[in-house]
């Protein structure tokens, strides 16, 4: 079975096409509105189409079974993300953050200062953490001598 020509669609079409030639279908042979004996038959094969064609993976399965190449599945490798916001309809709520598009030209933005950022030798760190040790190593001394003295 032809899933297109049974939804009366091209291989190109997008979700939205397919949603539509769908509903279409469905007004037209849904058991309640046609009387023939056939409408339940042929509702089930057009929700069998449906169910292929509306989910992407099962429909880039179909499409290399059977030797379509649509343009949404054509070049899936390219621009990935973009793809998959607009598939799972985060375009809306979410953007792709900018660097995605040129990662390098962003990293060498936020980094090409850094050589006159301040760095803190490793040492300054060891001797701080030593000294807070100490500091309350003394601490606790303090308190043991005030209590035996008292």
């Amino acid at each position: 079975m032809d899933y297109y020509q049974i939804l009366g669609v091209l291989p190109s079409a997008t979700q939205k096409e397919i949603v539509a030639a769908y509903r279409a279908k469905c007004k037209i042979l849904h058991p309640d509105v046609n009387p023939s004996t056939d409408a339940t038959a042929q509702m089930q094969i057009i929700n069998e189409a449906y169910q292929v064609l509306s989910d992407s993976i099962l429909r880039r399965q179909y499409d290399t079974q059977y030797g379509y190449s649509s343009d949404e599945n054509a070049d899936y490798s390219t621009n990935y993300a973009q793809k998959f916001y607009s598939a799972a309809r985060w375009s809306q709520t979410y953007k792709p953050p900018s660097w995605y598009e040129h990662p390098i030209d962003d990293w060498y933005a936020k980094h090409k200062d850094d050589k006159k950022k301040i760095h803190i030798p490793g040492w300054l760190f060891k001797f701080a953490y030593v000294a807070f040790i100490a500091f309350y190593i003394l601490r606790i001394v303090w308190a043991l001598f005030s209590t035996l003295t008292e």
